[in-house]
């Protein structure tokens, strides 16, 4: 370890090496990830690649975003409990597919959205990771905070973006992320008016 001892235990920002090939850089406590910072895992984890963000007590704790392996290739953004992907998330595969919602211990939870590879588009009630119920019309635009005007300009606004990517998922994948996070900063500065 490196970084600044209190007591022979590393405190504060620093670097931690694991055994498996692990490495943490950020802030520590009581030896610990606790903080802010990144690990990046050795060859022995078997799907994740890099987590970065908040960390309480050496686990993933707060918001944080999670890369996984090539073979894998997809990625997770939003909150984390306990080193659980928990509350509100964004999972992005590398076929394409999206889910945007709630977790509960890794699983989709409660109200989400769920993109398939081919595009097409539920909204419901998730349980367990099971899609148990959808939901439609004012209920969806309920759910994800959209009259019928915007709901239609968010639709054709997305079939824009997928006819000019043309079928690159990474970058179709990218490009929803900049898009959603435009559109929600659209809709934060119209409801702040």
């Amino acid at each position: 370890m490196l970084g600044k001892y209190i007591n022979k235990i590393m405190n504060g920002i620093g670097r931690k090496f694991y055994g498996d090939g692990s490495i943490y850089n950020g802030e520590l406590m009581n030896g610990k990830p606790h903080g802010k910072g990144l690990i990046t895992f050795g060859s022995d984890a078997p799907d994740i690649k890099t987590y970065e963000g908040d960390f309480f007590n050496g686990m993933a704790h707060g918001k944080g975003e999670t890369t996984y392996r090539p073979e894998q290739n997809g990625s997770h953004f939003g909150l984390y409990e306990n080193g659980y992907r928990q509350g509100k998330g964004t999972s992005i595969w590398p076929d394409g597919s999206i889910y945007e919602g709630n977790f509960e211990k890794d699983k989709f939870h409660g109200l989400g959205k769920y993109t398939s590879p081919s595009g097409k588009i539920f909204h419901g009630f998730f349980n367990d990771g099971t899609l148990e119920s959808t939901l439609s019309g004012p209920q969806r635009w309920q759910m994800i905070g959209l009259n019928k005007k915007e709901l239609k300009e968010e639709e054709e606004e997305e079939e824009k973006e997928n006819a000019r990517l043309g079928g690159n998922k990474r970058r179709q994948s990218k490009r929803r992320r900049q898009s959603k996070r435009r559109r929600q900063s659209k809709r934060r500065q119209s409801k702040r008016r």
